[in-house]
């Protein structure tokens, strides 16, 4: 290893994670989400991988040091501090004291950076071209220091010189561990390994069995137990005087060991130059650049206090390995073919998987199967799925009709033997045995002893466009359709449309619980629950997760999971089934995305089956790049919020240290920005703040991590900040800032004492020509103007109150309730401040809603407002960043910022933007571009020097939205 700190018991426990990597999972099935250049990393390889005292990850990388919080990186290099001697930070140690020390190549040697921001260097002032190879800290406090040319140092507490040790001979010092008797072991580039014990020296090489001389990393084990890697003998261990050797025929991906790491349950870690290794029980396992590891070259690693395991490569940036409840099956080449719409299990066969583009796949014992069916394999677009009672299996295809499976033999319909429609989006099954089909445009479908009869719109369908169905317990067929909800029973049809309460039209999805209540999901109100007093809805505004509800699912421990666009969340049906019923209670949810191992947050549906639960318990949901699996009864437990960090405070532009702040009375603002560091699901990390001295009530910030504040009444504040989650999960202590505002001359103590002073002088002289009347006059004068005083403070006091609240109002939009023009400006001046600073990229996304005013016209404006409120939730749920931006420009317009966003990736998103909007499917019947709302997108990013002005980012940007908008709209555009 190249760090690690030996200090005392109460920091060794401190380091330690709260739980490690599952040691049964391979590690191929564990969840891989990487980080590189194009995520803020300032270079792509990552030498020492440490975290810190306040929660951290720091990296080592050839272009300086930066620093982690889960969301952002913050880097320090030569440029942003001049004073750092070196750019390339080879090897990092925080010691017992919280102090950062920095080694370096490139003659940059030995830095320290303190607790409060100071940085330390000139330790090897007198061999200025040392170069920091490894850093280690023994139980006297004492830093031990690893070179490569110039030998071994020590340096003492309190010195400010390291002292060579001449009793190694060697010059180049790989890796530096303390045995568990406090003796030193050096590893060496060509010498073997050194064994330092007081006054003693051993030497060990190949000559005393090790099984190579270039030693490059060594590890003491929980059990006391010496690892060696060499660079081209494999891995060895000593015991008792005796190597033991580990190589490629015992199943090491490579003898060229680089780096060794031991995590919280025991499992030895081995980074090789062809992947990472993993000992346990005796037993190797890997996952290499092939499995998503981004290089084969292993640089370092390093394991948080979640339990994350931290890989930094030679040429990939760093990977986070971490425990998924998720079984995953991506779209691919070697996966699933095709995009995954629907999914149903078949007791004895595995999970049927319908796609576009890649026909009818099965998933059977953890393998698929690309054409099960042979050559009866259906069309290449499978939208539905039904497992009738006589055991038939029914698929519905886009634009080919529907077919039937039983026993070897196919039956398959049209237009043209009896089918209303080629499109089936949901098939469904009645007691009495007759087949449902619903079709797009074409009505609903009956199948019935070999002939099919029809229902449509002139029956008292909402609409011939059906999107689901469900056959009720009691015999009800309930049939979801673009514009309503519709049941059928007694040959009867009823359907209940907006206009009797329903929250939005399309019905994507409809779920009948324990108790036969009819809960209904939609496309944007979320959900509704059907009772004979009305509609009942529950949607964003009263804590559910998303409005968009594709699939609804039970589970064995009272929990409905729902997917949709944003991922997969789980709500307690009770706590649904009160808060529909009016409860006030908020509304919890447990949600699931990236972050804990599915490969897109964007799960498919709008067609049915869009979610299944197996007969294990497992969940199904296909996704827009595979179909993921996963067991709601092993969910592991929410941890708890972390503690929020000051990161910044900044007055007027100008950053000042979050010690004593104090505030100038003629201060415009005071800006706050703060995070948390987590690394587990570091995005669903929200934000509230609030002034406890002022009894402002919390201001929820959701994922934002500044506090803005001007006008503030003079005097001593305190600011408290707690983080928390998306369901409502709030930390137990708040982070205080306390600062004090100046007060004007007027307001100090200074004049008011002054005042009173030549108040009382002039009543003394008063009181002197008066007679005893007018002195009760003046008293009862006095008392007046005391009272009035009191009052006229009171109403300032409020009023002051209210300007912080106006001021945070006046950053919003009112309709869209996203960010205003301002707020955009304001945002892109210090974004563009920033990216100058840290030499990083802006991007800059255009939005134009397509025929904007054609909608108004033929909707009105209550309509034209409700459209825009949709399109605001939907572009802002679409953002994947905390610190991305979305602001109504003007009008019809939007406009988004992405910091730390290069072209491409700008152009990726707007394209997800676009695809959002579209899935939306609002209906506008007079766009000539299509008969949906639809959204042109001018994208552009740039890195802006030192003196350059953000108007060329929104010329290019606008200039890109006018090439979308000529070239046919509803469309990206990239600018420069």
């Amino acid at each position: 290893m190249v760090t690690r700190v030996i200090a005392t018991l109460m920091v060794l426990i401190w380091v330690l994670p709260v739980e490690a990597l599952d040691p049964e999972v391979h590690p191929t099935q564990y969840s891989l989400r990487a980080w590189s250049t194009e995520d803020g990393l300032p270079q792509n390889t990552v030498q020492t991988i440490v975290q810190g005292h306040r929660g951290y990850l720091w990296f080592a990388t050839q272009e300086g040091l930066a620093r982690f919080d889960g969301i952002s990186f913050r880097v320090w290099d030569t440029h942003s501090i001049p004073a750092l001697p070196a750019r390339n930070v080879r090897t990092l140690l925080e010691d017992q004291y919280n102090r950062l020390w920095i080694g370096m190549r490139g003659g940059g040697g030995l830095a320290r950076l303190d607790p409060d921001g100071t940085l330390h260097t000139d330790f090897f002032a007198q061999t200025p071209t040392t170069e920091v190879r490894c850093l280690l800290e023994d139980v006297q406090g004492r830093l031990w220091i690893g070179t490569r040319g110039n030998g071994l140092f020590r340096l003492d507490p309190g010195a400010t010189t390291p002292e060579r040790i001449d009793k190694v001979i060697s010059t180049l010092i790989l890796d530096l561990e303390i045995n568990h008797d406090g003796s030193l072991w050096i590893a060496t580039e060509g010498d073997g390994v050194w064994h330092l014990e007081d006054d003693r020296i051993e030497h060990l090489t190949t000559d005393q069995g090790l099984p190579h001389n270039n030693v490059w990393a060594i590890f003491l084990d929980s059990t006391n137990h010496l690892w060696f890697g060499t660079f081209g003998g494999g891995l060895a261990r000593y015991e008792d005087g005796v190597f033991t050797t580990l190589t490629t025929a015992d199943g090491l991906t490579s003898n060229r060991i680089s780096r060794i790491h031991e995590d919280h349950d025991h499992n030895l870690w081995i980074g090789t130059y062809r992947g990472l290794d993993r000992l346990t029980n005796g037993a190797i396992t890997a996952i290499t650049r092939d499995d998503g590891l981004g290089d084969d070259i292993v640089s370092s690693i390093g394991e948080d206090r979640e339990g994350n395991l931290w890989v930094g490569t030679a040429a990939a940036g760093t990977i986070r390995l971490k425990d998924s409840p998720f079984t995953v099956f991506d779209s691919g080449s070697e996966g699933i073919g095709g995009m995954p719409r629907v999914v149903l299990e078949q007791p004895g066969r595995g999970i049927w998987v319908g796609t576009s583009n890649g026909g009818l796949q099965l998933i059977q014992d953890g393998k698929i199967q690309g054409a099960p069916l042979g050559a009866r394999q259906p069309e290449n677009d499978v939208f539905a799925l039904h497992l009738a009672s006589d055991g038939a299996l029914w698929v519905g295809s886009y634009g080919a009709g529907i077919s039937r499976f039983l026993h070897g033999r196919r039956q398959h319909w049209t237009t043209s033997n009896g089918l209303p429609n080629d499109t089936v989006w949901s098939i469904g099954e009645t007691n009495d045995g007759t087949i449902w089909v619903g079709t797009y445009g074409g009505g609903l479908a009956a199948y019935k002893d070999q002939e099919w009869s029809v229902l449509t719109t002139e029956d008292g369908l909402a609409t011939n466009l059906i999107r689901s169905l469900h056959a009720g317990r009691d015999g009800t067929l309930w049939i979801g359709t673009s514009g309503g909800i519709c049941s059928l029973k007694d040959h009867q049809v009823t359907c209940l449309t907006p206009a009797d309460g329903l929250s939005n039209p399309s019905v994507l999805s409809i779920y009948e619980d324990d108790d036969g209540r009819i809960w209904v999901g939609t496309n944007g109100g979320g959900i509704n629950l059907l009772t004979s007093d009305g509609i009942r809805t529950v949607a964003t505004a009263d804590g559910l997760f998303d409005d968009v509800i594709y699939r609804m699912l039970p589970d064995d421990n009272g929990r409905l999971w729902m997917s949709c666009n944003r991922g997969i969340f789980g709500v307690d049906a009770t706590e649904l089934l009160e808060k529909a019923l009016g409860g006030q209670d908020p509304l919890t949810y447990r949600a699931l995305g990236r972050w804990d191992g599915m490969t897109t947050d964007e799960c498919n549906g709008g067609s049915q089956p869009a979610g299944w639960r197996s007969k294990d318990g497992l969940l199904w949901f296909p996704t827009v790049q595979g179909v993921v699996a996963f067991d709601p009864r092993q969910l592991p437990e929410i941890p708890e919020p972390p503690e929020v960090l000051i990161s910044e405070v900044i007055i007027n532009g100008i950053i000042v240290p979050p010690g004593k702040v104090s505030v100038g009375a003629d201060a415009g603002a005071l800006e706050v920005q703060f995070t948390a560091t987590s690394f587990v699901a570091p995005e669903r990390l929200r934000f509230r703040y609030r002034l406890s001295d002022l009894n402002t009530g919390w201001t929820d910030a959701g994922q934002r991590r500044s506090a803005l504040f001007t006008h503030l009444p003079h005097g001593a504040h305190t600011l408290e900040i707690v983080a928390g989650y998306a369901d409502g999960t709030w930390g137990r202590q708040a982070t205080r800032l306390e600062f004090a505002v100046e007060p004007r001359f007027f307001q100090t103590m200074e004049f008011l004492l002054l005042s009173a002073v030549a108040l009382i002088a002039l009543g003394f002289g008063v009181a002197s020509l008066r007679t005893a009347a007018i002195r009760r006059r003046k008293n009862i004068l006095a008392q007046q103007v005391e009272e009035r005083t009191a009052e006229l403070l009171h109403v300032t006091q409020e009023l002051e109150k209210a300007n912080i609240r106006l001021e945070e109002l006046s950053l919003i939009d009112p309709l869209t309730k996203i960010a205003n023009r301002r707020s955009f400006d304001q945002t892109l001046e210090r974004m563009w401040a920033g990216a100058q600073r840290e030499r990083t990229s802006v991007a800059l996304l255009m939005i134009d809603v397509d025929h904007f005013k054609a909608y108004n016209d033929t909707y009105g404006h209550a309509k034209g407002d409700q459209c825009l409120q949709r399109l605001a939730q939907v572009l802002n749920g679409g953002l994947r960043r905390a610190n991305d931006l979305i602001a109504r420009y003007g009008g019809e317009e939007f406009a988004v910022l992405l910091p730390d966003c290069d072209t491409a990736t700008a152009t990726g998103m707007a394209e997800t933007l676009r695809r959002l909007v579209e899935k939306c499917a609002i209906p506008h019947h007079a766009s000539p571009t299509a008969g949906i709302v639809t959204i042109s997108v001018g994208t552009a990013s740039t890195a802006p020097g030192r003196d350059q002005s953000h108007d060329g980012l929104c010329l290019a940007a606008d200039n890109a939205l006018y090439r979308a908008k000529s070239h046919g709209r509803n469309r990206v555009e990239a600018g420069g």
